[in-house]
């Protein structure tokens, strides 16, 4: 988990986490802080166990630590945040010093995770990222349950993880 715990201890990661903090503290729906993103890293380690798909855990927690990171770009400049996040995450592991080579498995991860549609071309982890980000809210005990916009469908009704 080296890559993660660089990230966990970055000061500009940290600065970053403060302000997406400030920026949704009059927020009723679910937040995009380190403990979604924690719920998130986790959700997809159980995943990655249960189904037995081999991947890194510090590839998953880092795509976990990085997916919303373009949040205060919308909340700013209307940006769709999987796609502000993309060059934020960018940077971020180029100043934890992530292998080049295998940068764009996260960056995808960060860019696709929002999509509603999974398509065949996703990879394995962006696939993981995008169903532990749903499965990490709590519908169920959500206060703020009925103003949300997220379909019936799609809320989480019962605990799963």
């Amino acid at each position: 988990m080296i890559y993660s715990d660089r990230l966990l201890s970055n000061p500009r990661y940290l600065d970053l986490l403060a302000r997406l903090k400030k920026a949704e503290q009059e927020r009723i729906f679910c937040g995009h802080d380190l403990d979604h993103f924690m719920a998130v890293a986790r959700i997809g380690r159980i995943i990655n166990c249960e189904d037995k798909l081999g991947l890194d855990p510090d590839d998953i927690y880092l795509a976990a630590l990085l997916h919303d990171v373009g949040r205060l770009k919308e909340y700013e400049d209307g940006i769709p945040h999987d796609e502000a996040g993309v060059p934020i995450a960018a940077s971020f592991l180029e100043e934890i010093s992530y292998p080049e080579e295998e940068r764009a498995t996260i960056l995808e991860a960060v860019s696709g995770h929002r999509s509603a549609n999974e398509q065949d071309e996703d990879g394995l982890l962006t696939k993981l990222i995008r169903r532990a980000d749903k499965l990490s809210r709590p519908c169920f005990s959500c206060p703020a349950r009925a103003q949300c916009n997220w379909p019936e469908s799609q809320k989480n009704k019962f605990f799963r993880y």
